[in-house]
């Protein structure tokens, strides 16, 4: 379950009041695993571009020395997101240099969400949406004309009529070189 929390003491004060004016936010979300964990966010409205290109590798430091270093399960410490909110559209080049800095967190910029009222329900929603929930496709649809619904078998027959006679006898790693000799047809049928 996901929560809106106070910023843990002394964490990121300076930073805490840098972005005072950029709706930074702390959140955490409840795993019901065997081994219930936290996961952390970090969520911040950015004003343009100018604002995200500023803050993210200075916000980005500060969470991995004020405060992922302070948790004590590792699972924690590797699950932090870092979420950039912002109304306006980001250019690919710096939504990717962001989103691939794998440095601390994971870091999400989301944009063009066509608001400038962010709420607390409506990021609560967002981050419900964008990190935790699971959406299936439809398996009647189509793509490009094929349908989605053939079965695996179906479609391992149609590529290659040798690969399923082949697998019967493969029930284990073992049997990988006769496996791939019968795959390639050059068993002779043995």
């Amino acid at each position: 379950m996901l929560h809106k929390k106070e910023f843990p003491q002394n964490f990121l004060l300076n930073a805490k009041n840098e972005y005072a004016d950029r709706q930074f936010e702390y959140w955490t979300y409840e795993v019901d695993a065997r081994a219930p964990y936290s996961c952390h966010l970090f969520t911040i409205v950015c004003n343009g571009n100018a604002a995200l290109s500023d803050c993210w590798e200075d916000l980005t430091e500060n969470i991995a020395i004020n405060f992922q270093i302070n948790l004590e399960r590792e699972i924690e410490r590797w699950n932090i997101y870092l979420l950039f909110l912002l109304e306006n559209e980001v250019p690919k080049e710096i939504k990717y240099k962001v989103e691939q800095d794998k440095y601390c967190c994971r870091k999400l910029v989301e944009d063009n969400l066509k608001t400038s009222e962010f709420s607390e329900a409506y990021i609560s929603q967002l981050i419900q949406d964008k990190i935790f929930s699971v959406r299936q496709i439809n398996s009647d649809k189509t793509m490009e004309g094929l349908s989605i619904s053939r079965s695996v078998e179906t479609i391992i027959q149609a590529a290659n009529g040798n690969i399923l006679p082949a697998l019967k006898d493969f029930k284990s790693n073992k049997h990988i070189s006769p496996f791939y000799l019968k795959f390639k047809g050059l068993n002779n049928g043995e």
